[in-house]
């Protein structure tokens, strides 16, 4: 129905429609959470100060699937890039994010290098997948297996230790996910369930 749609979207943008802190707020805490496929979010020229780039940057740290998001033109400072500098280095897929005309050019060109490091980290394990038996994986894929090494951190030193070119992995990306109709939080449980046995054969 309309709901599971609006539920199933990866582009949202809310650019230029005045939420200020109070709507960015209700956003990131009503709404962002339901947005499991979401990987673009554009909330540019809303007015959103410090403090409401505070419960944004906590909604990212559990909606682990988004990767760019924009937020040029708004009224945060230092504090508020920093803070989105932060949730960069700790997600596992966000790799840019947008904030022209927001901070001190110094903070911006920090966030602008701190997503720059995790573009490349991407990119280098995308490469050394390409002489491994998942080398048809797509970016989901590869962003999916981010995801999953990040939330589960024993699978990092898994993963070091036997080289990612010798893996065995089996995971989905959001999109073969939705294909197979595979919704339920219990069903992605068994599917990193099922990476964990394939990592550590």
């Amino acid at each position: 129905d309309a709901m599971d749609t609006c539920l199933a979207v990866q582009e949202l943008v809310l650019g230029a429609n005045a939420l200020c802190d109070e709507g960015a707020k209700e956003f990131s805490t009503r709404v962002l959470p339901s947005l499991h496929r979401l990987t673009v979010l554009n909330l540019r020229n809303n007015g959103v100060t410090d403090a409401g780039i505070v419960p944004l940057v906590e909604a990212l740290q559990t909606r682990r699937n988004i990767r760019t998001v924009d937020l040029r033109g708004n009224a945060f400072g230092v504090a508020g890039t920093k803070q989105l500098a932060a949730a960069v280095e700790e997600h596992a897929v966000l790799t840019y994010v947008d904030v022209g005309m927001c901070g001190s050019a110094e903070a911006r060109d920090a966030l602008a290098k701190v997503c720059a490091a995790r573009q490349d980290a991407t990119q280098q394990i995308a490469r050394q997948l390409a002489d491994s038996p998942v080398a048809k994986w797509s970016t989901d894929d590869v962003c999916t297996w981010l995801h999953i090494v990040q939330q589960r951190p024993g699978y990092a030193m898994i993963a070091r230790s036997n080289g990612i070119n010798g893996m065995r992995l089996v995971a989905y990306s959001d999109r073969a996910m939705a294909r197979d109709g595979i919704d339920s939080p219990e069903e992605r449980d068994l599917i990193l369930d099922a990476v964990e046995v394939a990592l550590l054969r």
